[in-house]
């Protein structure tokens, strides 16, 4: 089902929803719709709301002007598959330390003109910690569209809060992003606590009690799991 034909399914079942009146006969219809339509069911109820942006026209999109050419977009894809695959925060500070290297050794099949391109390549706008907080705070709470009472356990809370965020990276910053037991670079990193998490408390955000761990590496650690 591509989107105008989707679109137009949805207008007709809206209709046919807001003549409902009994909450189990729109989850039936909502069940249905599910299953059609694939889209969550959150959405669904989004947009056969009386006022949704199903009404509005399509109009054109305009095509975003190419900044870089091929040859600094084929360079791109060959640093981004030598460096496993960062994302674009990540990606950013190597393209500025590492790509000379790259090219001496003969990694790297271009230009030094395209290499002085790459490293001023930018990933996007990075918010401060300050506004970060901010937002962090706008979002909590009933003031959540989640929000489900206040039964988030203790260490979720923890895990999205700024200053676990902040110490995260900080040791993923200090290690150079590198597994402190095998070596490895990059690829799914994860910041563990030396001393636990659970036991030392005054020690959690603490970067000193901290390392950078790959998967594997991480699993193998004895505090493994044992948040609760």
């Amino acid at each position: 089902m591509d989107m105008k034909s989707r679109n137009q399914y949805l207008k007709e079942l809206r209709r046919e929803y807001l003549k409902l009146r009994l909450r189990k006969e729109k989850s039936k219809l909502l069940n249905e719709a599910e299953k059609r339509a694939k889209l969550e069911r959150k959405y669904l109820i989004k947009k056969l709301r009386p006022k949704s942006n199903l009404d509005k026209e399509p109009g054109e999109r305009k095509k975003r002007k190419e900044i870089y050419d091929g040859r600094i977009k084929a360079a791109l894809v060959q640093c981004w598959n030598i460096f496993d695959y960062p994302c674009g925060l990540r990606l950013e500070p190597l393209l500025k330390t590492e790509t000379d290297r790259l090219k001496k050794l003969g990694e790297l099949q271009c230009s030094y003109e395209t290499i002085e391109k790459l490293k001023i390549i930018r990933t996007g706008w990075k918010l401060s910690e300050e506004t970060k907080k901010k937002l962090s705070e706008i979002h909590k709470g009933s003031r959540n569209y989640s929000w489900k009472g206040g039964v988030t356990p203790l260490r979720v809370k923890i895990w999205h809060s700024p200053e676990y965020k902040l110490w995260r990276r900080s040791v993923f910053e200090r290690d150079n992003y590198t597994c402190v037991f095998c070596g490895k670079r990059g690829g799914r990193l994860a910041a563990d606590h030396i001393k636990s998490f659970r036991e030392y408390l005054e020690l959690r955000f603490l970067i000193d009690n901290g390392r950078t761990l790959c998967k594997d590496c991480h699993f193998k650690t004895e505090t493994y799991g044992k948040w609760k």
